[in-house]
């Protein structure tokens, strides 16, 4: 049971997946994931009813889910042989003591497509959250040639895939490669892609695209933090962001979409910066805020992502004064989250901010 339908030849990993993936049908998992979703708030609904499934069922979400080590005989029997060798060869899967162990990445239905991607919580290798989520409602029924940057362990690249005539990938983190070649072979895509590992700031494109997916680093560093290069968007989160629209090629009509962190307060959002690229390109370009975080002294967003990325202690994490400084001179008193969607060489080119208003839960479109 391939979800994407390639009529090349089969190679081992094929194989491997193929057999993996109707073992996983058989179990009833693929059904459950896309029952219950696929974002961090699912994984809890999840854990709740695990205790109601049937034996090897909940052994399965232990194992893909949950990042639970499970005895090794039932790893086998919810992976195939084949798989867990390979998982174990490509550095994912962890054995001892007669168990396995998935400890850093988790199963996902990310809209039709079943991925392997990071574990919850982690925001480095192979992050899967809301955003992209948010980001791949936007690509379904993609057509042409795509473009998919920053694509991590694959999931835009997949949803792509399923409909495109065919996808390039960039990625600068090329240990994500075997869960990349993973993840293309589960669901049947392969044939239609094209990987490059290398920095997206610097891979050449001879030819326009007419669907781009973004889902490049964003946490702005205000001048003031040192962040880790997987997630450090730079002074104001969109370094990368505005590198890379500076020379990826648009087809005429060709969509870009993209997601962000932009800094702003209750009347605006600071984001001059792609208003006048917009005008410079002929773009229609809507941004749409999907929540936001307060930027103050008593900002949980911030002080969690001190802990989480710069290692601060969890009891003692304060927000420093030289961020507050920070904010208060450049007039931003709160991070909108958003999604960006670029249209080229319109007849109509305009911009819009659809709000400044929190408007429900984040990437509830």
């Amino acid at each position: 049971m391939r979800s994407g339908g390639d009529a090349s030849p089969l190679s081992a990993l094929d194989v491997t997946a193929t057999e993996f993936l109707r073992n996983l049908t058989r179990l009833g998992l693929v059904n459950l994931l896309r029952a219950y979703g696929t974002s961090g708030l699912r994984k809890d609904a999840i854990a709740r009813d695990r205790a109601t499934l049937c034996p090897d069922l909940s052994e399965a979400v232990d194992l893909l889910c949950l990042s639970q080590p499970v005895p090794e005989a039932a790893a086998v029997a919810v992976l195939t042989e084949p798989m867990l060798e390979h998982m174990v060869d490509i550095g994912v899967a962890a054995t001892g003591d007669e168990t396995v162990q998935l400890p850093g990445i988790r199963l996902v239905d990310h809209l039709g497509s079943i991925l392997f991607v990071a574990a919850s919580q982690n925001n480095g290798y192979g992050y899967y959250g809301r955003d992209s989520i948010g980001l791949g409602r936007q690509l379904l029924g993609a057509g042409g040639r795509c473009l998919d940057l920053c694509c991590s362990t694959g999931c835009q690249t997949a949803v792509l895939a399923a409909t495109a005539e065919s996808v390039v990938s960039v990625e600068i983190d090329a240990s994500l490669a075997p869960l990349f070649e993973l993840n293309m072979c589960l669901n049947g895509v392969r044939s239609r892609v094209e990987p490059r590992w290398s920095d997206v700031r610097e891979v050449e494109f001879d030819e326009p695209f007419d669907v781009v997916a973004v889902n490049a680093p964003m946490m702005p560093t205000f001048g003031v933090f040192d962040l880790p290069w997987l997630v450090d968007g730079g002074v104001d989160g969109a370094g990368l962001l505005k590198g890379i629209l500076g020379r990826v090629p648009l087809a005429a009509n060709g969509r870009l979409m993209a997601t962000s962190m932009i800094p702003g307060n209750a009347a605006e959002l600071q984001i001059d910066w792609l208003r006048g690229l917009a005008a410079d390109r002929g773009w229609s370009v809507t941004v749409m805020p999907t929540d936001h975080e307060p930027l103050n002294a008593d900002s949980a967003f911030v002080k969690a992502s001190m802990v989480r990325l710069l290692g601060a202690p969890t009891d003692t994490a304060e927000v420093p004064d030289e961020l507050l400084d920070a904010w208060a001179k450049a007039a931003i008193d709160r991070l909108y989250f958003s999604l960006i969607h670029i249209t080229a060489d319109c007849d109509d080119s305009t911009f819009r901010i659809v709000s400044t208003e929190l408007q429900g839960e984040r990437y509830s479109l």
